[in-house]
């Protein structure tokens, strides 16, 4: 037995076990209650060489040493069977199948690791690790069943082909991607089961990069027969078995049809009432833009990173550097804001945005600003006349009257208050023709009005201005 001083003495049934490991053909290796290795047999020295420290204690690995797990994943030593019984000191055996690569020789090993404690002793803690080697196959059938598990936990239809894209597992959200059970698609080429085969070049285009070696990302629109069309988006990984050989691919589908909709209807809508998103974190000097935020500055989409230094080249400068401020104390006190912007770029100068800016918190903490731009050049010069026609309404010499489509009197002007002296009451609500009547009448005005007529842009009358 190859054994360093023990640094504590542990238990007899562990000790008994430790004993008899050559002679069952198991390496054995002993930890304390940090995690040391302080004992192992000969059997752990001859698989591991002088490398049962630096696995299991706190040397780091040593180099030309590579760990893998059920799935083909890198391991660190954290998570080999001892180190985690050491973590929670808890009796809760675990158990991992690993390969062991050092140079170009690949070694399979199954650990199980589990506590033993003494009523004799102060701090009663020892944990045993106990390996054997296994075949390839045994291996590699681990990686399967641990792939397995992890695509039976997934929302999204999880597959792995074979070689000959055959598929050889498939979770239950197979089921309802492919309109039946997924224990019946095992063995079958996957060409068999695609629903839609005028999507089925694309795919096949995909696979064969990733048997060559490269992950693939697909977004396809697939059509189902009378059930319509859904959008999937597919991303495709190669496997590889313990010993590091591609060895098939793993596919995951997820239905993305009413996200992408959803999506779509926005861009129209964006592009209809010409609203574009923005966004700025605290923590980093650039931010985003959607595309339709870059064609309102003027852009190509992701033309520049944006960023809040990005203000004093589009805007006007007193409008620049109100929109940097408001934005500043966003980020620092959470002030909402919105403002007008007046755009200076060539392509776009005289046009106007209204941009709105809100914080997002998290944890009690900022984390970045969220707000939107819209298009109001149209909007503000509509204003701009709106203003100018309410300044003359109020100001004129003449006695004016505002008539609705069906020519009832909504609003009159001071001066027409001042020139009539009769009760306003009687004028609001009543038609065109009965006030002229009525101010005939009472020999206020005498003369016939002139009736203007504003419509909108399909020629139908909204208002009626009415100057006596």
């Amino acid at each position: 037995m190859t054994q360093v001083e023990p640094v504590m003495t542990y238990p007899d049934s562990c000790k008994e076990m430790f004993d008899s490991g050559d002679k069952l053909g198991l390496g054995m290796i002993l930890q304390d209650a940090h995690g040391a290795a302080y004992a192992w047999n000969q059997l752990a020295t001859a698989w591991f060489g002088n490398h049962v420290s630096a696995i299991v204690g706190s040397a780091d690995f040593p180099p030309n040493t590579f760990l893998t797990d059920e799935v083909g994943r890198a391991l660190s030593k954290e998570l080999l069977p001892g180190n985690l019984c050491v973590k929670h000191k808890q009796n809760q055996p675990t158990r991992l199948i690993s390969c062991m690569t050092e140079g170009q020789a690949a070694r399979w090993y199954e650990m199980y690791a589990e506590l033993h404690t003494s009523d004799s002793v102060a701090e009663p803690l020892s944990f045993l690790t106990v390996i054997r080697p296994v075949e390839r196959s045994v291996a590699d059938q681990a990686r399967m069943q641990g792939s397995h598990l992890l695509a039976s936990a997934s929302t999204d239809a999880v597959m792995l082909l074979d070689k000959e894209q055959k598929i050889c597992l498939a979770n239950r959200a197979c089921d309802r991607m492919f309109w039946q059970p997924s224990q019946l698609i095992i063995g079958l080429p996957l060409q068999d089961i695609w629903l839609d085969k005028h999507a089925w070049q694309q795919i096949q285009a995909a696979l064969t990069k990733v048997y060559a070696g490269s992950s693939q990302h697909v977004v396809s629109w697939n059509e189902i027969n009378r059930l319509g069309s859904r959008c999937l988006d597919i991303r495709f990984t190669p496997s590889f078995s313990m010993n590091g050989e591609m060895d098939g691919v793993v596919i995951s589908i997820r239905d993305i049809t009413e996200s992408t909709q959803r999506l779509r209807m926005m861009g129209q809508i964006q592009k209809l009432t010409k609203i574009g998103s923005w966004l700025l974190f605290p923590s980093l000097e650039n931010g985003f833009w959607d595309d339709m935020t870059y064609q309102l500055h003027g852009l190509a989409s992701n033309s520049i990173i944006p960023s809040l230094a990005c203000a004093e080249l589009f805007y006007e400068p007193r409008h620049a550097r109100q929109f940097t401020d408001l934005v500043n104390r966003c980020m620092t006190e959470g002030t909402p804001f919105e403002m007008d912007l007046k755009l200076v770029k060539e392509q776009v100068e005289g046009n106007w945005l209204h941009v709105t800016g809100a914080p997002e918190w998290r944890d009690n903490r900022i984390v970045k600003v969220i707000g939107t731009f819209q298009e109001v050049t149209k909007q503000r010069a509509l204003n701009e006349q709106l203003s100018l026609a309410a300044l003359l309404f109020e100001t004129t010499s003449d006695p004016v009257a505002i008539a609705d489509a069906d020519k009832i009197v909504v609003a009159v002007n001071p001066r027409f208050e001042q020139l009539v002296n009769i009760d306003i009451g009687r004028v609001l609500g009543a038609s065109v023709s009965s006030v002229a009547n009525l101010l005939a009448k009472e020999e206020h005005i005498v003369r016939e009005p002139a009736i203007r007529v504003i419509s909108d842009a399909n020629g139908m009358p909204l208002h009626h201005v009415v100057i006596w």
